[in-house]
Formats: C-alpha cells, structure tokens, sequence
C-alpha cells in the first residue's frame, strides 16, 4: 500500500497534467470538427438554385431560392455529428477526473507522512499534496470554460440546424412538395 501511495505522491501532478492537456486536445479536435461540419450544414442549407415562379393571375414572375437535400444526407451527417459528440462525452466526463485525482494526491500526500518525525518530510508531503489540489482544480475551471465557450455552443447550433431541415421535411411532406 505504501508503494502505490508513494507513487500516487511523486507522480500525481505529472499525471494531471497529461491529462489535462489530452482532455484540452480532445475539446480542441471536437470543437475544429464540429464547426467544421456547422459551416458544412450552414453552407449546404444556403446552397441551392433558384427558381422561377409565374403567377397565372397577373403573369408576374419571382425568383425563389431553393435547395435540394435528401434524408440520406442530413441522416449521414448526424451520424458524423453523433461520432463527434460522443468523443465530446469522453472529454467533458474525463474533466470530472481531475479534481479526484487532486484530493487522491492530497490523501497520499497526508497519509504517507502522517507519522513521520522529520518535520521536513511533512512539509514537502503536505505540498506535494496541496499542489496536486491546485493544478486539478485550476485545469478542470479552464476545461470547463473552453467546454462552455466553444465544443457545448457548437452542438446546440448543430443540433438547431438540424431541427431546421427536419421542420422544412415536414413542411415540405405536407405541402405535397416531395419527390422520391
């Protein structure tokens, strides 16, 4: 047990660290994919052609602008958008981890110096232990601020494009306006 706890000790804040940048790598990559895919969907919905309208009444024409999206193109990229927000999940639970592993830090730190008689010992111990603390929660609020700011504010927008063209299928399928 002494030699797990002192490993604990001697490598928790290192341990932090790696997994604070990977979990800010993977909000980062999350983040690049998932805009990147918004401006994908925000292009194709303002893509289109545009068509000319004759009223029969007055013999007036108008130009409507259009576009042409299948069921099968919005279903695959929600199975891409479904990809990326499940690697998301993973980012944002691993947060979570870091303060736990700072009070773990700062339980072994105590633990293994509590009945040391070298006040030195106890004092690097109790660093050691406060350290650990510090860096886990300083990460998990930058983690959380850039979960907030940029991946999180992505999906919503994502998730209002697609409600979008699902709202425009039903218009479309009730106003008789569907090809096969």
């Amino acid at each position: 047990m002494n030699a797990l706890l002192a490993f604990i000790d001697q490598y928790i804040i290192h341990i932090i660290f790696i997994l604070a940048f990977g979990v800010l790598a993977g909000l980062v990559v999350c983040a690049v994919l998932l805009n990147n895919q918004k401006r994908a969907l925000e292009e194709r919905y303002a893509g289109g052609s545009i068509r000319t309208v004759v009223n029969p009444a007055n013999l007036e024409t108008k130009h409507e602008h259009y576009a042409t999206i299948t069921r099968e193109e919005i279903g695959g990229q929600r199975q891409k958008f479904n990809k990326y927000v499940s690697g998301y999940g993973v980012c944002t639970q691993l947060i979570s981890v870091l303060p736990l592993m700072g009070i773990l830090g700062t339980v072994a730190g105590l633990i293994l110096n509590v009945n040391a008689q070298d006040m030195d010992a106890v004092f690097a111990s109790l660093r050691t232990a406060l350290d650990s603390t510090l860096w886990a929660l300083f990460f998990a609020i930058v983690l959380k601020l850039v979960d907030a700011f940029a991946t999180s504010r992505f999906i919503f927008q994502i998730e209002a494009l697609f409600e979008d063209f699902d709202r425009r299928f039903r218009d479309a399928i009730d106003m008789g306006n569907f090809h096969e």
